[in-house]
């Protein structure tokens, strides 16, 4: 009987959740008194229908019966003040994600109650409600189907007038906690995949639509913080550079969400999105780059506006958006003249190839942007006569009549002079249009313009940044024109349009439009003066970082195969003169502290500049170009003198590895053969013999014959001065110096106390003391380094000094003998090196580089 009394009472079982369910019901208000108490019984009610759901139908059956949701409903209009949301919402949370049964799910969202708490006038300014709400709409939001999608919108006449789940997570869109933004678009997406068409058209008209246009004005926004950053000045370079990682991951990140979007595969989204992104981004960013309108002073730096579009063009790839960028960088040299402007309507079709839907779009976006391009452009050349635009075309084409009028002047008239063959021999552009006039006796005579004025006119557009002198615009806006080139999406005739239908051999040949330079409308009209700058590039003096250099050369090495071009005999030499100075470089550090690991240093690099010159453009990353425009020098000014010497050393490495790459790539054979195959390795065996026969082999506690040792004394900081042997031993390419002590117990044999490397040690003897003998031990450890940072982006942060060991010998003799024997194996190691290397560094171009063959 009493056993019977005090049976346990099953929480999962169909009588408790009737009795909870009651218990729930019998509340008519909720307050500080009752509240841990409704919270127990959602707690209780949510575990039970989970259970349910599973293994007991007649849980839920009993569920719907008791209408239960609505019980939720009612308690949360009575429980104002007494801070029941948020575990309400969570609970709700947690039995919506674990249903499983196509029935329940349908159940609870039908009949209204999930719109009711959705649209519940939450209290979510401040506090911490908003994670729960969200968190619920995800909930509710992972369920939906097609089939349920309807329970949740509202119809009227065959329109959707309300969907509270969607529009009430667009209010998070922009919330300040990174989390909620995730939640928020992982919601959307969700309902994106599966909508119909009457949501898809509620989602794509105004007001519901302005979801997207903020989408992209707050990327626009990102953009203009970015640029901020590029341009800081205050905080150091690794300071910066962290912002600008952060900066750019949020760029990318809602590019990536815009991908996701695209990805639904729904053609209203993708022409809204589309619009929006070319309306409010593409265009606004570009046109201005290429100089289609005034500047107000609110547009993107260049830098930055390259690095954002060829960024875009990279993730959002499959979708249309590599023509409109295309179209943006054409319509400059289309429009230039009267007689292209015909050209434009042909550039829309390419852009807008679909005929359904699209007119609208072609109508209220190409034409506009562009025709704000040709009033910008009428700006620029209102000031030219008739006859100057005509002669400013020939320029373009290479058959201008543009000459020097005279020296004193130092100006140009497009009247009746011939262009001078030496106009491209520097072919760079300072960014910035100049006017000169000349009045005599008061009154105007015409408009004489400067040489450089002409260039800048004939080189507008994009091209003035791919012929410009900063290292950091050049490569930035070549690295766009290769992501357009390698673009599956770009149209053939654009891709011939620009000058890439060459690499494109999917594609048919053109239809109208040619490629060639004589027609003055492409960008392949400059390709000599930018494989010229390149080279100029590799060829500088003072030499550029081999950052720039493996940038420069990854972009020649793309640019010759697209375009299969010949190199002219000028440019043979430019790389014949960089690869001399590359080779100079790398003999000038043989004589420095790191000369043993440059065999090492070269295998390294070797892959590693293989897997560079070898990257697709889609996969690069042009965040280089961010970089390069936020410092010059990446070592601290704090660095060891070791530290800068490894850096140079390894900078001297990357630039010998890229000419040896590109050269046979140039003048014909196997480019990426590698000559390095047959050296060997120069690291040290470590024995752990108690007894080394082989010197080389020593290591610390190594017991070895004293043999040839030279006695000295040497204070430790902690262990006051000891006496001890010096043997330096140097095998092959490897060498060290040993320090040893009497072993206790044989007096000819010594103990390994310390080891320091042979290469850097730079003996010199005291001033003031002659038999003292000063070392430089390099204390920068490049393996562990390496460990710690990898990549060509690295910042090295070495704060401590380089150590300096002090010997002293009984007499000078002794001091000078042992300086000698220092000298002596180092010079054996470094001629093991020079001989390892001595093939690398001959030079064995063709004697003719006219002959030779191209690509």
């Amino acid at each position: 009987m009493w056993r019977t009394f005090w049976r346990s009472i099953d929480r999962f079982s169909l009588q408790h959740f009737k009795y909870v369910v009651n218990e729930l019901q019998m509340i008519k208000v909720v307050d500080k008194q009752n509240r841990e108490l409704v919270i127990d019984l959602f707690q209780s009610i949510v575990e039970i229908v989970t259970y349910g759901d599973r293994h007991d139908p007649s849980i839920f059956e009993c569920f719907m019966e008791y209408q239960v949701l609505a019980e939720f409903v009612r308690v949360l209009k009575i429980s104002r003040n007494a801070r029941i949301e948020a575990p309400l919402l969570q609970y709700l949370s947690i039995m919506i994600q674990n249903m499983e049964g196509e029935h329940a799910i349908y159940y609870c969202l039908s009949n209204d109650y999930i719109n009711s708490i959705i649209t519940h006038q939450f209290e979510l300014d401040g506090g911490d409600l908003a994670p729960y709400y969200v968190s619920f709409l995800r909930a509710v939001s992972g369920k939906i189907t097609r089939g349920t999608l309807c329970l949740l919108v509202k119809v009227h006449e065959d329109v959707v007038v309300s969907f509270p789940l969607y529009t009430e997570a667009l209010k998070f869109a922009h919330h300040g906690e990174k989390m909620i933004q995730i939640a928020v678009r992982a919601i959307t997406l969700n309902i994106f995949n599966v909508s119909d068409d009457m949501v898809y058209q509620f989602m794509t008209t105004p007001p519901v639509s302005e979801y997207f246009s903020g989408l992209v004005l707050n990327l626009r926004t990102q953009c203009f913080h970015l640029d901020a950053v590029v341009h800081a000045t205050e905080n150091t370079y690794k300071g910066r550079r962290e912002e600008l990682l952060l900066e750019t991951d949020k760029i990318v990140d809602d590019l990536y969400y815009f991908k996701d979007i695209y990805s639904v595969g729904e053609l209203h989204l993708s022409k809204t999105l589309t619009r929006d992104l070319v309306s409010m981004l593409v265009f606004p960013i570009l046109l201005p780059l290429v100089h289609l309108s005034q500047s107000s002073g609110t547009q993107l730096s260049a830098i930055t506006s390259l690095f954002v579009v060829s960024r875009l063009l990279q993730v959002l790839e499959g979708t249309n958006m590599a023509n409109f960028v295309a179209s943006a960088i054409l319509c400059f040299h289309m429009s230039s003249s009267i007689e292209d402007v015909n050209n434009l309507h042909n550039l829309e079709e390419m852009v807008c190839p679909e005929p359904e839907g699209d007119e609208n779009f072609k109508r209220s976006n190409i034409p506009g942007h562009l025709s704000d391009f040709l009033a910008s452009s009428s700006h620029i050349l209102s000031f030219l006569p008739d006859d100057i635009n005509k002669e400013s075309r020939g320029c373009e084409r290479g058959d201008g009549n543009i000459g020097l009028v005279g020296e004193e002047t130092n100006s140009l008239t497009v009247h009746q002079a011939k262009r001078p063959d030496q106009q491209l021999s520097k072919p760079m552009y300072d960014g910035s249009l100049k006017r000169n006039f000349s009045h005599e006796n008061g009154e105007d005579d015409g408009v004489l313009l400067t040489y450089q004025d002409v260039q800048l006119l004939c080189r507008g557009g994009i091209i003035q940044f791919i012929l410009s002198e900063d290292h950091g615009l050049m490569l930035a806006s070549l690295m766009l024109l290769l992501v357009l080139a390698e673009s599956k999406d770009l149209n053939y005739q654009l891709a011939a349009m620009m000058g890439f239908s060459q690499s494109k051999s999917r594609m048919p040949k053109t239809h109208g439009f040619s490629a060639s330079p004589e027609d003055g409308s492409t960008i392949v009209t400059y390709m000599h003066q930018i494989l010229n700058a390149l080279l100029m590039v590799l060829a500088s003096e003072p030499p550029c970082s081999a950052l720039i250099q493996w940038h420069s050369g990854w972009i020649l090495r793309k640019l010759l195969v697209f375009q299969e071009k010949r190199l002219h005999d000028f440019d043979f030499q430019l790389f014949h003169k960089s690869y001399e100075q590359s080779c100079k470089r790398l003999r000038e550090e043989l004589h420095n502290c790191w000369f043993d690991y440059i065999p090492d240093t070269l295998r390294n690099e070797w892959a590693s500049c293989k897997s560079a010159l070898q990257e697709s453009s889609q996969s690069k990353d042009p965040f280089f170009a961010l970089d390069l425009a936020c410092h010059h020098n990446n070592l601290p000014c704090d660095s060891t003198p070791s530290a800068l010497a490894w850096h140079r050393m390894v900078e001297a490495v990357k630039v010998l590895v890229l000419h040896l790459q590109l050269k046979p790539f140039i003048f014909g054979g196997d480019p990426f053969d590698n000559p390095l195959i047959s050296l060997k390795s120069s690291s040290l065996a470590i024995s752990g013999r108690k007894y080394a026969s082989d010197l080389s082999s020593a290591s610390f506690g190594s017991d070895i014959a004293l043999g040839s040792g030279i006695p000295c004394q040497i204070a430790f900081s902690k262990g006051g001065i000891r006496d001890i042997y010096i043997i330096a031993i140097a095998r092959e390419t490897s060498g060290k110096l040993l320090l040893l002590e009497k072993h206790p117990l044989h007096s000819k044999r010594g103990v390994v106390i310390a080891i320091a490397p042979l290469a850097g040690l730079s003996p010199k003897i005291d001033e003031n003391h002659p038999s003292w003998l000063h070392l430089q031990i390099r204390d920068f450890d490049p393996k562990f380094e390496a460990s710690k940072i990898k990549g060509h982006h690295s910042s090295m942060s070495i704060h401590e000094a380089d150590r300096r060991w002090t010997l002293g010998f009984s007499n000078v003799e002794t001091c000078e003998a042992a300086r000698s024997m220092i000298f002596e194996e180092t010079s054996k190691q470094r001629s093991a090196v020079e001989s390892l290397l001595a093939t690398l560094l001959q030079d064995n171009f063709p004697g003719n580089s006219s002959d030779s063959q191209g690509l």
